[in-house]
């Protein structure tokens, strides 16, 4: 092999290396008491189930009837529309669900 080979692979183990030495210290448990993103996660609820959650909706509904009958596409795209103004509606449940004792 030519040197530069053997120079590039040196490089990459040494940062391999030292990218492993420090993810331990990433991975450590916080001492907080879990309300950091309380004031987020209640500023995106208020959205997705206030007017701007509806209107995305409502605007989801509209290009997916475009798609599927005036663009001389696949009703698929209508079902696929109403599935994701659906779960624009499921987002804080999901979430709510996945926080926890948190939220």
């Amino acid at each position: 092999m030519r040197r530069e080979t053997y120079l590039f692979w040196a490089l990459v183990l040494m940062f391999t290396v030292a990218f492993f030495a420090m993810v331990p210290h990433a991975a450590m448990a916080s001492t907080g008491q879990g309300t950091e993103f309380q004031k987020l996660y209640t500023t995106l609820t208020s959205w997705v189930n206030g007017l701007p959650g509806i209107m995305a909706a409502i605007a989801l509904m509209i290009g997916g009837l475009y798609m599927s009958f005036v663009g001389g596409r696949s009703p698929a795209y209508f079902f696929y529309s109403a599935l994701g103004a659906a779960a624009i509606f499921l987002i804080p449940t999901i979430a709510k669900g996945l926080g926890g004792a948190v939220w």
